[in-house]
């Protein structure tokens, strides 16, 4: 897991984050990874190969703070109506 490559901004754009991020990846010799980074950041990583993933949660402490921040969507409301014979909710949820 990373957690982020953070450059001054005097270093970035010298392709510095680039070759840091290589070197961790082929130092670890992982088959996968999983990135967290700052929002508005996505775009470095896209290039590098990374994709956004569909499954993946977090908890916080704070999630209101977290959420103005960016890091996290605001949590849909939760459905407890039965679903019925397709497996479908009700449409009020």
């Amino acid at each position: 897991m990373i957690f982020d490559v953070v450059l001054l901004p005097e270093y970035q754009g010298r392709g510095i984050g680039k070759q840091i991020m290589k070197f961790l990846t082929e130092l670890s010799k992982a088959p996968a990874f999983l990135l967290y980074t700052m929002p508005g950041k996505e775009g470095f990583y896209a290039k590098l190969g990374y994709r956004k993933m569909k499954t993946a949660m977090a908890k916080f402490p704070d999630p209101g703070m977290q959420q103005k921040a960016g890091y996290i969507e605001r949590l849909a409301p939760v459905c407890l109506g039965a679903a019925n014979s397709f497996g479908r909710r009700p449409a009020r949820c």
